[in-house]
């Protein structure tokens, strides 16, 4: 009829997209669902910040009205500068004296830890990336002897890396526990598949891109962490070893 397109909002007809509408309510709803319980995450706080659209839809960038507020500044701020960060001290067991610019690579990964959000931690080669990341176990090992919370990581390499992971953590952190799920560090019989209860027991478990895909156990254990080194190994999402990694749990 006449007054199709209009609504009547405070004693006056509006003139109404009916389309812009069911786009807003529907933005509204999900916002709705994503603050129900104790409100939203801040992985999807930092989501939303960064493209509204992606969560709320098409209307949410008219009609969202985001304010990052004081905190949120802060976080974008901290992780813009990770000098800015809290230091992380490693134990006594680990035996690596780190450089500057590793320590803050390891308060970095240790705040986005606490911040429950994933790293790509991408220094140049040679700059000692396996050495940040073993410090940074060793924060976690430490963090859950704390807690009395046992939970083992899952490390996927190359197999040629293996050796050099190998001797890096007899050498800076022999205080982390792991277990090589590799057929070469178990002959002559086949590797174990170890039991839900004697992983958690670990620090690390340890295999390659290739085997990922042949034991069933790793796949089916859910891990603290999963740690890739060389990640480009996954770049194509087609390819059967990629999805074997992302199925992890």
């Amino acid at each position: 009829g006449e007054s199709e397109g209009l609504a009547f909002l405070k004693n006056k007809w509006v003139a109404v997209d009916p389309e812009k509408l069911r786009q807003t309510l529907k933005a509204f709803e999900k916002a709705s669902r994503l603050n129900s319980g104790e409100g939203i995450t801040l992985f999807d706080a930092l989501r939303l910040s960064m493209n509204p659209r992606n969560l709320l839809g098409e209307a949410a960038a008219d009609i969202s009205g985001i304010s990052h507020g004081e905190w949120l500044r802060t976080v974008f701020g901290r992780l813009q500068r990770p000098e800015t960060m809290a230091r992380v001290n490693t134990s006594r067991a680990f035996a690596a004296r780190l450089r500057p610019y590793q320590q803050d690579g390891l308060n970095w990964l240790y705040c986005l830890h606490q911040m429950k959000l994933g790293a790509c931690l991408a220094d140049d080669m040679g700059l000692g990336k396996t050495v940040q990341v073993l410090a940074f176990l060793d924060a976690l090992r430490a963090e859950e002897k704390k807690d009395k919370k046992a939970a083992a990581s899952l490390l996927i390499i190359p197999a040629s890396l293996l050796a050099n992971w190998i001797g890096e953590i007899e050498t800076f952190a022999p205080g982390l526990s792991f277990f090589v799920a590799h057929p070469d560090f178990h002959r002559p019989g086949p590797v174990p598949a170890p039991a839900a209860k004697e992983l958690d027991g670990l620090n690390l478990v340890i295999t390659t891109y290739a085997l990922v895909q042949r034991y069933e156990w790793l796949r089916e254990h859910r891990w603290h962490y999963v740690i890739l080194d060389e990640a480009q190994a996954i770049k194509n999402p087609g390819a059967k070893q990629t999805r074997a990694v992302k199925s992890l749990a």
